[in-house]
């Protein structure tokens, strides 16, 4: 299926001005990030990874863990989102006074029983961006460690978080994904130049 430009443009432009609305929290590495990607965009991202044969491989140092991923379908919705995201490049080194360069998305599927411990992000990770596909239990939402307190993403469709990197800020999800529920989400990543 051909690429549909004219929705990379249109989202990209509507993912830009979430990112400059986006809401501060207490931590300043976080920032929250509500109905991120464009609605057309996500309908179809959502109708494409949910109904899709696509081939879920274990996500690289959890392979313990029960979470897939999914990084690349050529010509596909989810190349058009990886373009999205790789497009807000600019006006994020120009928020953070940055030199990165986008690394790619991930689509990650988190199982029943998944969990994953405090922790921080490998240091190759400047900046990175997770936004939910899928809602249910508000406990499923990544908790956030900062000045002794727990500051927790909304786990609603099309919201998640902005995470600067650099300090290393804890985050964790102690709470197990429930049984016949999958935790569907988009990670973006940029990594130092």
């Amino acid at each position: 299926m051909p690429l549909d430009f004219d929705l990379i443009t249109a989202a990209t432009a509507y993912s830009i001005k979430q990112l400059e609305s986006a809401e501060a929290t207490d931590c300043p590495d976080l920032l929250w990030l509500d109905n991120f990607i464009e609605p057309r965009l996500l309908d179809k991202f959502i109708t494409f990874i949910t109904t899709e044969d696509l081939e879920w491989t274990p996500e690289d140092l959890q392979e313990t863990a029960p979470r897939l991923k999914v990084n690349w379908v050529f010509d596909s919705v989810i190349e058009e989102v990886h373009t999205v995201f790789e497009n807000l490049t600019t006006v994020i080194n120009q928020r953070y006074n940055r030199n990165n360069r986008f690394n790619g998305i991930a689509i990650w599927r988190d199982l029943p029983g998944y969990i994953i411990g405090p922790h921080q992000d490998r240091d190759l990770i400047n900046l990175a961006i997770q936004i939910y596909v899928t809602t249910g239990p508000a406990e499923l939402g990544t908790k956030f460690n900062y000045n002794n307190q727990v500051l927790q993403t909304k786990y609603l469709v099309n919201h998640g978080y902005l995470l600067d990197n650099q300090q290393g800020v804890t985050h964790y999800l102690d709470t197990p994904v429930p049984a016949e529920h999958l935790r569907l989400s988009v990670y973006a990543v940029w990594t130092s130049n």
